[in-house]
């Protein structure tokens, strides 16, 4: 089931994410198209391919009285399984590394929550920023890596309970004000 999809299964695929209205104006179809080709001759994606794999596979952490929920892309079913993330942002020039910033977090909670979860002692981590796919970033989680990622989520925990995290007048993150962000209309409701 890795084959390139047609241009109509693509299509209906956008639409369901409300893409692609009218006659695709902004060019998704095409901009979709190359991403998937692109990661299907990958390396990685080669591998992802000839490996057996589960999708959109849910992943809880607890931390202290917190429970932190998400879904990873696409986990292989390795000796050391690999969790795989696939970022549809522009890159703009930046390369992969540069964009990890954005999500040390969330890969070090879904390697957490594998890792407990399988009573692992190594989880293998790759994000797939498509517009690069032959670059994917990847890291091997191993106890001490476990340590810091609880050691973030517990600064982050605390930020966010004291205000400090996003949009307030002390915040860590401010959000970015363009109207195509994703996270800004999402949280628009709840930025004071």
């Amino acid at each position: 089931g890795w084959g390139q999809p047609s241009a109509d299964e693509l299509q209906t695929a956008l639409r369901r994410h409300g893409l692609a209205r009218g006659s695709d104006p902004e060019g998704y179809l095409p901009r979709a198209a190359e991403m998937i080709s692109g990661f299907l001759q990958s390396d990685l994606g080669r591998r992802v391919a000839a490996e057996p794999s589960a999708v959109e596979v849910p992943l809880v952490v607890r931390y202290e009285e917190v429970t932190i929920r998400g879904s990873a892309d696409l986990i292989l079913a390795s000796e050391t399984p690999l969790i795989l993330d696939y970022k549809t942002n522009r890159l703009d020039g930046v390369e992969p590394e540069e964009k990890m910033a954005d999500y040390e977090l969330q890969r070090g909670l879904y390697a957490l929550a594998l890792a407990r979860a399988r009573g692992l002692d190594e989880v293998e981590t790759a994000y797939s920023f498509l517009e690069a796919p032959d670059r994917p970033v990847m890291k091997l989680y191993r106890g001490a890596d476990f340590d810091a990622t609880e050691e973030l989520l517990r600064q982050t925990l605390a930020e966010i309970t004291g205000g400090r995290f996003f949009g307030g007048p002390d915040a860590k993150y401010r959000p970015c004000g363009k109207s195509e962000c994703p996270g800004c209309r999402l949280l628009s409701a709840q930025i004071m």
